[in-house]
């Protein structure tokens, strides 16, 4: 079975077994545990570590059979998957203009309410009342970002539009 998460926990313990002397590491993640006695993945893997594990179960034991670190992003609160960190800017873009598109659609209500006539003469002036929305859309974006020259980049294989 695969694993793959962030180290939340390390721990050492150290014995001798009929005269043997070894060294077992159990690591946490998302609050199940697994251990190894292998001293490399000891000595590489630790606590912040984004790592893929494969497990062996034996009976009650989880047993780390190999372990690498990997580039991962927190995708949910338990779930940890490999991603490009361009999702993240294209994330933020998205948001931002879904708030925009909200604050637009409530200044348009508002409009409705005070002035009409202003309204239907902007509705006019854009075309429609989509692209008035847009417009006024854009105009909440600006302001966060500045011009769209500032804007965050987002390489285009990852564009939503």
């Amino acid at each position: 079975m695969k694993v793959t998460g962030k180290i939340a926990g390390k721990s050492i313990n150290e014995g001798n077994t009929n005269g043997n002397n070894w060294r077992r590491c159990t690591f946490e993640i998302d609050g199940k545990k697994y251990s190894t006695f292998d001293e490399k993945t000891i000595n590489e893997v630790n606590i912040g570590d984004m790592v893929e594990m494969e497990i062996k179960q034996e009976g009650v034991y989880r047993n780390i059979v190999s372990a690498n670190k990997v580039k991962a992003e927190l995708t949910t609160a338990n779930q940890v998957t490999s991603q490009d960190p361009n999702i993240w800017v294209q994330k933020d873009l998205r948001q931002a203009r879904m708030s925009g598109l909200k604050n637009a659609s409530t200044m348009i209500d508002v409009m409705s309410r005070i002035d009409q006539e202003l309204l239907k003469k902007q509705i006019g002036e854009a075309g429609s009342i989509v692209i008035f929305a847009e417009d006024m859309a854009k105009e909440f974006i600006d302001f966060i970002y500045g011009d769209e020259e500032e804007y965050p980049k987002v390489d285009a294989e990852y564009q939503d539009y």
